[in-house]
């Protein structure tokens, strides 16, 4: 299904044919680009078909697994979402370890490959995770102190809304896991990134962590404070039969020194009352326990079409969370259809994302986060 633009194309049952037609199109128009290739979990068997039909037209190819896609106002369980560069960036698959210790070299190898002008203030920095890789925060933190504010940050993670360990990401020859996809854009102004969680009133801390497990708050179990902190402020019972589908609608919020908050979802519990989230919690944080966002509320949306309306790209790569979808349940589409509503003439795709990067709107440092809807421009 050809979408509002030329250059991204939904396939629902992608054949071997049609992907090679595109491909060869594509390589005649914009000799000098490539492929980016979002495809849904359900497809995974088709990444050995772009790859083939990819390096037979001596095209570049680089994408990513989701949950499901983004095409207008739906969400798609299968196929593949092609947007094709008039320009392919520098780009490349980073293995990585689950310690900061090893850390090092593999950021110069995330920075080295890109090419970065150092003079150039429009260009941006594109990741995407595996979702199961545990310390992003810290790798993103890390290219930060390398590299500065000589790019935009932007990303998302891939992978299985099982948080299930799954080859995610891709390039002509490469499939793998426990990684990030890089891309170095050029003349790019970076994403637009919103969740509309505000602050609340109480506040705990953080007091033993380990990566994305957060073992004691206040000296106690994590469990244990997380229960009391639900029935005491929002009138929810939570235990360890019902955790996983209340989780979802309490997260936690990290309060950051600037003012800004980052949405932190519980996804997993462990018997001594450890509880696992979506992305690092630093030891001795400032978290408080969110009520997430109204299903009728449409702040996030106006938002963040707000910044994106008066653009003059006419596609908008979209990526939403899929905890916030589950949050949400059929108020996620209608999230999606009040932007396409507002951006009518803009073409709107991406995919269900499981953690969201985006440039801090005090100075532009690369937060990650949950819960959140990202939007980023397309030439």
């Amino acid at each position: 299904m050809l979408l509002k633009s030329d250059k991204t194309l939904y396939l629902d049952n992608p054949e071997t044919p049609r992907i090679k037609e595109i491909f060869c199109r594509w390589a005649k128009l914009f000799p000098k680009g490539g492929v980016l290739a979002l495809v849904a979990e359900q497809s995974t068997d088709i990444v050995s078909v772009l790859q083939e039909q990819a390096n037979d037209v001596t095209y570049p190819l680089v994408g990513a697994v989701f949950p499901e896609l983004i095409t207008g106002n739906e969400l798609v369980k299968q196929g593949v979402l092609l947007v094709c560069f008039e320009e392919m960036p520098a780009h490349s698959i980073v293995p990585l370890p689950h310690n900061n210790s090893e850390s090092d070299k593999d950021i110069c190898g995330i920075t080295d490959c890109l090419n970065l002008e150092i003079d150039d203030a429009e260009q941006s920095l594109f990741m995407i995770f595996d979702a199961m890789v545990p310390n992003i925060s810290s790798i993103i933190d890390n290219i930060y102190l390398k590299i500065g504010d000589v790019v935009n940050y932007m990303g998302v993670n891939a992978g299985s809304e099982t948080f299930q360990p799954i080859n995610c990401l891709f390039d002509n020859n490469t499939f793998t896991g426990d990684a990030v996809l890089i891309m170095g854009i050029k003349q790019h102004h970076g994403a637009f990134l919103e969740h509309g969680y505000t602050k609340p009133d109480v506040s705990i801390s953080a007091t033993s962590t380990t990566g994305n497990r957060i073992s004691s708050i206040d000296w106690r179990p994590a469990f244990d404070v997380y229960k009391e902190l639900a029935r005491d402020h929002y009138g929810i019972e939570i235990n360890e039969e019902n955790f996983y589908e209340n989780a979802v609608h309490f997260p936690f919020g990290i309060m950051r020194m600037d003012g800004e908050m980052l949405v932190r979802i519980p996804v997993a519990l462990e018997d001594d009352g450890s509880i696992f989230c979506v992305g690092e919690v630093p030891e001795n944080a400032i978290l408080t326990l969110l009520k997430a966002v109204s299903p009728g509320s449409t702040q996030t949306v106006d938002s963040l079409a707000g910044n994106i309306e008066n653009l003059s790209e006419d596609t908008i790569l979209t990526f939403y969370c899929a905890g916030r979808r589950m949050h949400m349940g059929d108020a996620a589409l209608n999230e999606l259809a009040l932007l396409n509503k507002k951006l009518d003439h803009k073409n709107i795709v991406g995919a269900l994302s499981l953690g969201e990067i985006g440039g801090s709107k005090q100075g532009g440092y690369p937060l990650f986060h949950n819960a959140a809807f990202v939007a980023i421009p397309w030439k």
